[in-house]
């Protein structure tokens, strides 16, 4: 029985140090012309010898390869920042409505201590949002008006 899970485990854990493929299914990008410019972002929908086509929310875009140096996976860092702190603000004002007037910190009225609490909850979301985007793990693939490059990560 050990030997059928020290195989198992030597099976998991040559394949999580493969170079994975590229999953398109929800995958996020951010398009990058030539000169380094954003010129796009969404999910990416299809794509083909033309170009990537793209959704963001009702708009559909296609954007020929041959306009196109990188692409970014992954959402940018600000957006983690910007997540914890709606996170951390709701949650502040949920905990300051929770406390009321009698056991309030800031002052006596509820609506003070809600919005005492969801600027203190906004601050500590920002921070651990930010301290999240250090760990995360942004993936560039270039290019280079090239669909080849494109195509060889996705169809690995």
């Amino acid at each position: 029985m050990k030997k059928f899970i020290i195989l198992g485990i030597l099976l998991v854990g040559t394949t999580a140090f493969t170079q994975e493929p590229l999953d398109t299914e929800n995958l996020f990008v951010r398009v990058f012309d030539m000169q380094g410019t954003k010129i796009a972002k969404g999910f990416v929908v299809s794509w083909s010898s033309n170009g990537l086509v793209l959704i963001k929310g009702k708009k559909t875009t296609e954007i020929p390869f041959n306009n196109i140096e990188k692409i970014k996976l992954k959402r940018a860092g600000g957006h983690n920042v910007g997540m914890g702190a709606l996170f951390g603000a709701t949650t502040g004002a949920v905990f300051g409505l929770a406390l009321g007037e009698e056991e309030g910190f800031f002052v006596t009225s509820t609506s003070e201590n809600m919005v005492g609490f969801s600027i203190i909850g906004a601050f500590l979301g920002s921070v651990i949002g930010g301290v999240s985007t250090v760990a995360k793990k942004n993936r560039t693939i270039v290019i280079d008006g090239d669909v080849k490059n494109w195509e060889q990560l996705v169809n690995q």
